[in-house]
């Protein structure tokens, strides 16, 4: 999930788009395998379990969906850098960086 992948219709509510890496989680038969070293997706709103090659689950799309409302406000996300590599370096090693949150974002910054 990302900005780009949220649409409004016509009476202003929020629609999701784009499920090419979406799995049912009803579907019994076997899961897709990506190749060793292939990735797919926006770094900027990935979990730091998909770079540990970790399990994941419907967290990530919490993860991503907090990486949004962090860019709304602030105007770029939590860990973003110029560099690729030190994007996914930050989003394994460090906790997100409130400091730009003034005390009026206490409540919003309890929610992310």
């Amino acid at each position: 999930m990302k900005p780009e992948n949220v649409l409004i219709d016509e009476e202003g509510y929020p629609k999701l788009a784009d499920f090419g890496l979406s799995i049912d989680k009803d579907d019994k038969g076997p899961r897709p395998q990506a190749p060793k070293n292939y990735f797919v997706g926006t770094i900027d709103y990935c979990a730091p379990e998909i770079f540990k090659k970790q399990e994941f689950s419907e967290a990530q799309d919490v993860w991503a969906l907090a990486c949004m409302i962090y860019q709304m406000v602030i105007g770029f996300t939590p860990f973003y850098s110029k560099d690729p590599r030190r994007t996914v370096q930050k989003i394994i090693q460090n906790a997100p960086d409130f400091k730009m949150f003034g005390s009026e974002f206490k409540e919003l910054k309890d929610l992310l």
